[in-house]
């Protein structure tokens, strides 16, 4: 029995090899005789890898980091030059855009918004407009209205001789005129367990050491605002992931070591206000909620004007808009600035 697995075995081996010794004779003699023909019909180049491809399927890689180059039956695909001729038809938008004049006001009911200028609006006006936008959207009234402000980039005073320093930024948190019962997010790095229990306890959100960076990094906590103890700022300073994630609002030496923990808990109901986003261009501050009254988000508008104009002797904020999960509403700040209360 044995003798007859072995023979039937072997017999199956070469007669695999001869079935595929034969397909290989066939390959060639087909590969031969294309190539045969193609020298007798003069044949392009394409022509005969576009035969070859309907059993080979030949592919090329690119030399850009897009796909490689195939033939899909007799016609060619090339992703480069696909690419290529997006970049083409982009860059002659970007032609006819400069080209453009920007429009007072559009005439169709649909158009394109960046052709046309954006419409300013008064502060009380422009809160009134967001409110029933807000209501026909169906946003709930208990949403949060954000003020951005774009500010100017003014560098850091340096010493006779030296460079010129980085853009001037700044953190800080104020009292509006009228509150709307909003908590921030603030986050403790410290390695003493009975501190970061004190800090907890006075409301911080998240108080830690290695295990809130870990959380950190993880997306599991996520802060407005960060702070570390002096004991524990060699660590954070020098973290390098925690660098790329926290960007500008990495505790420094200009901000945000603190040991005391009455400074760190000030900003939970202080409204925050920074230039740390973006390259320090503008300043996003939280002025109020849907429900509130016209005249107190004015008020608390009007308030983060001024005190963000005042973080530079020359003046910082140059224009402001207004949103609530929508498209944001451009306002008139000129007034605002010029401190005339009667004006405004």
């Amino acid at each position: 029995m044995e003798t007859l697995v072995k023979i039937s075995s072997l017999l199956r081996c070469r007669f695999y090899a001869a079935t595929t010794q034969s397909a290989l004779t066939k390959c060639r003699k087909v590969h031969t005789t294309s190539h045969v023909q193609n020298n007798a019909h003069h044949k392009t180049r394409f022509e005969i890898l576009c035969e070859l491809n309907k059993t080979l399927y030949i592919h090329r890689n690119a030399q850009f980091g897009v796909q490689p180059i195939f033939y899909r039956g007799n016609r060619k695909i090339d992703m480069w030059e696909r690419h290529q001729e997006k970049l083409r038809r982009h860059q002659e938008w970007k032609t006819f855009s400069r080209q453009i004049d920007i429009l007072e006001a559009p005439v169709d009911d649909v158009y394109l918004k960046e052709m046309y200028k954006a419409e300013v609006y008064s502060p009380k006006q422009g809160i009134k407009m967001l409110k029933n936008y807000a209501k026909l959207d169906m946003v709930n009234m208990d949403s949060i209205i954000t003020l951005r402000l774009g500010l100017k980039t003014i560098k850091r005073k340096k010493a006779k001789g030296k460079r010129a320093g980085k853009n001037l930024t700044f953190c800080k948190s104020t009292t509006l005129p009228h509150s709307f019962n909003h908590r921030n997010k603030v986050c403790y790095f410290t390695d003493d367990k009975e501190v970061a229990a004190e800090a907890l306890h006075a409301g911080v959100y998240a108080a830690g050491a290695s295990d809130l960076i870990t959380k950190v990094l993880n997306h599991s906590v996520k802060g407005n605002i960060y702070f570390c103890t002096s004991s524990y700022a060699n660590v954070i300073t020098t973290h390098e992931d925690l660098t790329k994630k926290l960007g500008n609002f990495l505790p420094n030496k200009f901000f945000g070591i603190a040991d005391d923990i009455d400074t760190v808990s000030k900003y939970i109901n202080e409204t925050i206000y920074s230039n740390f986003s973006g390259e320090n261009t503008h300043c996003l501050v939280k002025v109020g909620k849907l429900d509130q009254g016209i005249d107190d988000i004015f008020e608390n508008i009007v308030h983060m004007v001024r005190v963000v104009n005042e973080q530079d002797k020359g003046g910082l904020v140059l224009n402001a808009d207004i949103s609530c999960m929508a498209d944001p509403l451009t306002i008139d700040i000129t007034d605002v600035l010029s401190e005339k209360d009667d004006d405004i």
